[in-house]
């Protein structure tokens, strides 16, 4: 496809997102075929087929060991998270990788992956830089890497909960319960409760939300918060 007519590829990059987009074994045939390098170079930079290729790229995730062993062999990790920078792409880009990751038999050579500094600040800068819209579609992706534990420790000690906090203020309730929920995620596993409580000044956050927020979606989701903190205060 590399030296193709661009007529031509647009054609041919067209026709297998048609095909791709709602069957996974077709997914499986194109990432066998070698699909993956030809999505990747399109979803680079500012290429006319863009638009295809990221979905393209993504979809694979989803589909299944051959399509996500061919994303492995070509770095595709790699050019999700670079696509994490670009707002059109960060919820369908950081829900790929989270079903990746949380797919994978034996993720651990993906975990050491995303587990690396810059991977991890791609991320966490993703969120931190989201605006009151884009950030409504990160948070089910971002909790779903959480359940990934290897790395729920390593998102543990960066700026993720503070960021997650100042958006508190969000102004649908939903939003605000899924962030709890992620905080939520990273306390459970913690393996410093109390230190993570102090540092984020946790218990004055739940009761805040228990007496003051508008939505009861948000203050039954700061109960479970303080009664799962509880232990670690009284014992």
């Amino acid at each position: 496809a590399g030296s193709s007519p661009p007529g031509v590829e647009s054609q041919v990059m067209y026709t297998l997102y048609k095909l791709c987009k709602v069957n996974k074994e077709r997914r499986e045939q194109a990432a066998r075929a070698g699909i993956v390098p030809h999505a990747q170079r399109h979803s680079a930079g500012s290429s006319p087929l863009k638009h295809l290729a990221v979905p393209i790229l993504c979809d694979l995730a989803h589909a299944g060991p051959d399509a996500r062993a061919e994303l492995w062999r070509h770095g595709a990790a790699k050019t999700l998270l670079s696509l994490l920078e670009e707002q059109a792409w960060q919820s369908i880009a950081l829900n790929a990788l989270a079903t990746w990751v949380t797919s994978e038999k034996n993720p651990s050579r993906l975990e050491a992956e995303l587990a690396k500094t810059d991977c991890v600040d791609a991320v966490v800068d993703c969120i931190d830089m989201s605006d009151t819209r884009s950030m409504a579609g990160l948070l089910a992706p971002l909790l779903k890497m959480l359940s990934c534990e290897t790395l729920n420790k390593v998102y543990a000690h960066t700026k993720l909960c503070a960021a997650l906090l100042l958006r508190m203020e969000h102004p649908e309730a939903v939003v605000r319960k899924s962030i709890i929920e992620v905080i939520q995620s990273i306390y459970a596993i913690s393996d410093d409760p109390r230190a993570f409580i102090m540092a984020h000044d946790l218990i004055s956050v739940a009761e805040r939300l228990v007496s003051e927020d508008e939505s009861r979606l948000v203050q039954e989701q700061g109960k479970l918060l303080l009664k799962a903190m509880y232990i670690n205060v009284v014992l």
